[in-house]
């Protein structure tokens, strides 16, 4: 009712940031010769680099963050813990792109990865991060 104290608006546009990390982590994250998604690189290889056979995966990681900002996303209290998932995946992109341009993947992979080779999930995971973390 118009006049009611207390009710809070729901805010789109950290479900939207949401859903476009879940999306981001069947999407791509590198192109070219072959594909690969998010749930199939460690989250170790954001840290070292090294493409290990880790069972935790940056999908998962990316997963988990993002449902946590989707159950948050309406709550005024918890705002601040949306806010952080949403930095924390803005984190992980730019550090997974780090890694990959700092020359360990061509090591690994005897691939050598330009701009080109980036698919669309980073993309998607960054401005769904930034969405989350902003609305």
């Amino acid at each position: 009712m118009a006049g009611e104290t207390g009710s809070s608006p729901i805010r789109v546009l950290p479900l939207i940031g949401s859903i476009a990390v879940v999306v981001s982590v069947v999407q791509p994250w590198i192109s070219g010769l072959g594909t690969v998604h998010a749930e199939e690189l460690p989250v170790g290889y954001i840290v070292s680099g090294e493409i290990g056979s880790s069972k935790f995966s940056l999908g998962i990681l990316l997963l988990l963050l993002a449902t946590l900002g989707a159950i948050l996303f309406s709550l005024d209290r918890w705002s601040a813990v949306r806010r952080t998932c949403g930095g924390v995946i803005m984190l992980l992109v730019v550090l997974f792109l780090a890694q990959l341009f700092s020359g360990g993947a061509e090591e690994q992979t005897g691939l050598r990865l330009t701009v080109d080779s980036i698919g669309v999930g980073p993309y998607f995971a960054f401005i769904g991060g930034a969405l989350l973390a902003a609305g």
